[in-house]
């Protein structure tokens, strides 16, 4: 219960980083397999339209249920290469918990920038790491466990 009350108190400060409004149109990039947050974000704070995109997303009809919530299965990567995150088609573009799986974050956050219009805001959690040195082995272990290449992580330079 805890950890389920965590993951909804890191989504709702990303939405308020994000400035999330009624009627905005909103991309979640790496929506997860549940896709748990779109239909928070969607009740939360009226929005006009959600699409969840995620690698690992359920695809199924009752995806389709609500014509205001869409989830997507393919990789943002492919998206952003094969041109199908037209221009000003979100307000809004949300990575919670998925931009250190990029293997290009200054391409992916250039990407959204060209894309969203006058006014549109970019929202993302990553993980920083703040140690002067390289992560210790325990550390490469566990971000491997979940599919985080160490060469992938923010530093302070």
């Amino acid at each position: 219960e805890n950890y389920e009350k965590a993951c909804e108190n890191l989504a709702l400060e990303l939405a308020k980083e994000a400035d999330l409004k009624s009627g905005d149109t909103v991309l979640s990039c790496g929506c997860g397999v549940a896709g748990k947050e779109l239909q928070l974000y969607k009740s939360r704070f009226d929005l006009g339209h959600i699409t969840g995109l995620d690698p690992c997303v359920r695809v199924d009809c009752s995806s389709f249920d609500d014509q205001n919530i869409r989830k997507v299965q393919g990789r943002v990567e492919d998206w952003i290469n094969g041109g199908l995150l037209r221009q000003h088609l979100f307000s809004k573009i949300l990575a919670l918990d998925t931009i250190y799986h990029y293997a290009d974050k200054a391409g992916f956050l250039k990407h959204c920038i060209q894309i969203l219009p006058p006014g549109g805001k970019v929202a993302v959690t990553d993980l920083l790491w703040t140690g002067s040195e390289k992560p210790p082995t325990w550390i490469k272990m566990g971000l491997s466990a979940m599919g985080v290449s160490v060469d992938n992580l923010w530093n302070e330079d």
